[in-house]
C-alpha cells in the first residue's frame, strides 16, 4: 500500500504538515524512499531553515506536502539506493518514519543537522 500509519508520507503528512511550496534550496524529481516505499524521480524537496520539505507527486498518486522540522531528524546513517550512496534519515522519537534520500539532497542537509546525528 501506500504507507498509511506504517511509516509513510501519509503518516508523516499527518504529523508534520508542509507549506504548498518549498523555501530555500530545492531539488526536483528526486528519489526518496519513505519507510519501505520509494518514490523514483517525483519527489520535490526542499533544504530551508525550518526543515526538510517532502512532496511526492506521480502521474498515478500525489502526496500532501511535509515540513519536517531538523531538531525532528534523531540520526542518519549510511545506506544505499539504486547502488548509490544514501542517508536514511529517522524522524521522530518514538519514530515516526525512516527517509532515505540520496546526494545532493544528503549533503545539503548535513550542515542543518548536529554532528551527534551522523552515525
Amino acid at each position: 500500500g501506500w504507507g498509511g500509519g506504517g511509516g509513510g508520507l501519509a503518516g508523516l503528512a499527518q504529523r508534520y504538515p508542509g507549506p504548498a511550496e518549498p523555501e530555500g534550496q530545492v531539488f526536483n524529481h528526486q528519489s526518496v524512499q519513505v519507510g519501505a516505499v520509494t518514490w523514483k524521480r517525483c519527489v520535490k524537496v526542499g533544504i530551508g531553515q525550518r526543515g526538510l520539505f517532502l512532496h511526492a507527486r506521480s502521474v498515478f498518486v500525489s502526496r500532501p506536502p511535509v515540513l519536517i522540522p531538523w531538531a525532528e531528524i534523531k540520526r542518519c546513517e549510511q545506506r544505499s539506493l539504486f547502488w548509490r550512496a544514501a542517508g536514511q534519515l529517522t524522524v521522530g522519537d518514538p519514530i515516526v518514519a525512516t527517509v532515505t534520500v540520496l546526494d545532493p539532497v544528503l549533503e545539503a542537509i548535513r550542515s542543518h543537522l548536529k554532528p551527534s546525528v551522523w552515525t
